[in-house]
């Protein structure tokens, strides 16, 4: 059996959690006796199969997952992208531009993410966390941004992108490097581009290993 497969039966035993019983794993009184006779098993049987990475983590693997990020040039998305595939379980990826009614609290990790432009992060990121700040505290939550900035700098733009209630909520924070996409950027944005940050043509600092790390760290 999957990994898979186990989170769907587990799913449908959690809706009807007596039904566990007619296994035959506990007497029709003892529901959380069986429940937990049914996990064991399980869990026996699939590392019998060598899937260790789910064994050691297999409550990941039953949360349903939002990652949900505002981009302007792609770069977040890119990254965003990039964590989604490192993460185990049901992972819904959303946009917010034109994402319309986003319902956090059916979520069990919500992961929000942006990047810097003119020194800000998206409006629309600063607006979501601000719209759902108290759901978003009842939740485990992680925050990214991807900037061009290192160290101190960096560091501050993080800050100032997100609520000081938010970050310190937070399970995992993530800076993520960036990127200058030129073609994606109409004539103004070049050439702001190229009189502020000094460079001519499209680069990218995206930092593998520090998505990596914001995985690992809201499994």
């Amino acid at each position: 059996m999957s990994p898979g497969a186990f989170i769907a039966i587990l799913r449908k035993y959690q809706e009807k959690p007596s039904a566990i019983c007619s296994l035959g794993l506990a007497p029709s009184n003892h529901v959380g006796t069986g429940i937990r006779r049914f996990s064991q098993f399980w869990m026996k049987q699939l590392k019998m199969m060598n899937v260790y990475h789910f064994t050691k983590n297999w409550e990941s693997y039953y949360m349903k997952t939002l990652i949900i990020y505002a981009t302007t040039h792609g770069c977040t998305q890119s990254c965003a992208e990039k964590l989604k595939a490192q993460l185990a379980g049901e992972v819904d990826l959303v946009n917010l531009k034109g994402s319309g009614k986003i319902k956090v609290d059916d979520y069990d990790r919500v992961m929000v993410g942006g990047s810097i432009h003119a020194g800000k992060i998206q409006g629309r990121v600063s607006r979501f966390c601000t719209d759902n700040l108290a759901s978003l505290l009842k939740k485990k939550t992680g925050l990214f941004l991807c900037c061009m900035e290192k160290g101190e700098k960096a560091q501050k733009q993080f800050e100032d992108a997100f609520p000081a209630e938010l970050r310190r909520h937070a399970s995992a924070s993530g800076l993520f490097g960036g990127g200058f996409d030129f073609s994606r950027m109409n004539w103004i944005e070049k050439a702001i581009i190229k009189k502020v940050a000094h460079v001519t043509e499209s680069v990218s600092n995206t930092d593998k290993e520090a998505i990596a790390r914001f995985a690992r760290e809201m499994a």
